[in-house]
């Protein structure tokens, strides 16, 4: 008896498993870095999954390997003022910071020095590393506008 053929998946959804849990994604939302992340230069692949539990926050997910995944916040959650000199391709691109996580909501930690540009018309992304030293690299959550919804 031949073995049974699946039905393909005509949603155009993908599958991972991360270490918070599985997601699906489009394949139009996937993200090109061609410099990859600060660290992680070697992955190219990423993709923003908001997460209705936790908003604002989101999740940045290497599809090139789940278990890379950061929490990140979009900046005009975070702080009203940040003007920081960036070229203007990244100025209108939809802009993250990147979160680190702590035992206690006290040590939660945004890095205001290296946001991430989300180019959504191109599908692509770039970390901004700021050599600016008045955007802190660890400012604390509770010391910004972020604010969960639930």
């Amino acid at each position: 008896m031949a073995p049974e053929k699946k039905a393909p998946d005509m949603t155009g959804s993908n599958s991972i498993e991360t270490s918070v849990g599985p997601m699906t994604y489009a394949e139009e939302d996937v993200l090109f870095m061609p410099e990859g992340l600060y660290g992680y230069e070697e992955f190219k692949q990423f993709i923003v999954k908001d997460d209705e539990d936790y908003e604002p926050f989101a999740w940045f997910v290497c599809v090139d390997n789940p278990e890379i995944i950061f929490p990140v916040v979009p900046v005009e959650a975070v702080v009203d003022d940040y003007s920081p000199k960036l070229p203007r391709e990244v100025l209108e691109a939809t802009k993250y910071f990147v979160v680190t996580l702590g035992d206690t909501v006290e040590e939660i930690t945004v890095n205001l020095r290296a946001p991430i540009a989300v180019f959504r018309e191109t599908r692509s992304a770039k970390q901004v590393i700021l050599t600016d030293t008045q955007y802190p690299l660890d400012l604390k959550v509770l010391e910004t506008n972020v604010q969960r919804s639930n």
